[in-house]
């Protein structure tokens, strides 16, 4: 996250609504591992970025998931995983259509998942 996201978008990328992302900005804010500022020409809409303080601890983060993921997808046949991806971008697909994921629609993408 080298470059500012809106709240917003970040939001929507990993699915939860704006109040919830609010607050876990406050908390990170507050921990000095990102700052707020405006977005030029939309009052409302505020960019986030990542501090110096905050890099270290992602890097340990994308370590620890990097491992995770090779982890759990050990043994796991490419066809298999592209077949079970499938069924789950299906259900993701019913599921806002039943509206599942509140007024904002915002659902993690399942892509985020696969290596």
């Amino acid at each position: 996250m080298d470059q500012p996201v809106t709240q917003a978008a970040l939001a929507a990328a990993i699915g939860v609504q704006n109040p919830s992302m609010v607050r876990m900005l406050d908390r990170l804010e507050a921990e000095g591992l990102i700052e707020r500022t405006a977005v030029p020409g939309d009052r409302r809409a505020k960019a986030v970025r990542l501090t110096a303080k905050a890099r270290p601890r992602l890097a340990r983060i994308r370590t620890v998931t990097d491992s995770l993921r090779t982890e759990l997808f050990r043994g796991i046949d490419a066809r298999e995983l592209d077949a079970c991806m499938r069924v789950f971008s299906l259900l993701e697909s019913k599921l806002r259509g039943f509206g599942a994921f509140g007024e904002a629609d915002a659902a993690p993408s399942s892509r985020m998942i696969v290596p």
